[in-house]
């Protein structure tokens, strides 16, 4: 099958700019500037560009339509008081670490077919999947334990920074990892096309 090249560079872009906004949370009283839900549409659009190589990525949309409504939902503090439900939150935990696995997983097979052979960005990417699944998991653990853990509210403040801190340079590391990838396939000033072949 002929890809286009500008295509697979643009969806590997959309993915990067994408973890950012999952992974980077800056905040302007309760409001976030770098919502998740824009992550999730970001990555809807990487999606979408990048499914004619990886078709099996078409299956995940209906799993990031359901992160996009709950992580607007949780923007909206108005709304997010009301929906305050541990089952909801875990039912989305669980998506969202699936959707995340697949995904990476699907990024990494790409670059074993666009990479050059000393660039090793599958591996890398593989072990960013299983980097983002502890994280979030951690992450949950702690929340869910914090009353728990009462008594040792200062580690556990402590654990959550340096968890923190972790997640955002695992960030910057992954849209790194993303960039790298999209200027494996080159740019329209190269050839126009790219062979590579449909994956179911």
């Amino acid at each position: 099958m002929i890809s286009d090249r500008a295509s697979i560079r643009t969806g590997l872009t959309y993915a990067a700019w994408g973890y950012l906004f999952l992974h980077v949370d800056i905040n302007i009283g309760s409001i976030s500037i770098l919502p998740a839900f824009v992550g999730d549409l970001l990555l809807m659009s990487a999606i979408h560009c990048l499914s004619a190589v990886r078709r099996d990525l078409s299956l995940l949309k209906p799993l990031l339509i359901l992160m996009a409504v709950w992580h607007g939902i949780q923007w909206l503090p108005v709304v997010s008081q009301y929906v305050d439900i541990l089952f909801l939150d875990l039912l989305f935990y669980a998506v969202a670490i699936y959707f995340h696995f697949q995904f990476l997983t699907d990024m990494a097979a790409l670059a074993t077919e666009l990479q050059p052979p000393e660039a090793h960005l599958d591996k890398t990417l593989l072990h960013f999947r299983t980097l983002y699944a502890l994280l979030y998991t951690a992450f949950h653990l702690v929340q869910y334990g914090n009353t728990i853990l009462i008594r040792y509210r200062a580690i556990t403040t402590w654990v959550v920074i340096g968890g923190t801190i972790i997640w955002v340079l695992a960030a910057i590391a992954l849209m790194v990892s993303l960039f790298s990838l999209r200027n494996c396939v080159g740019d329209e000033s190269a050839e126009q096309t790219l062979e590579l072949p449909p994956k179911e």
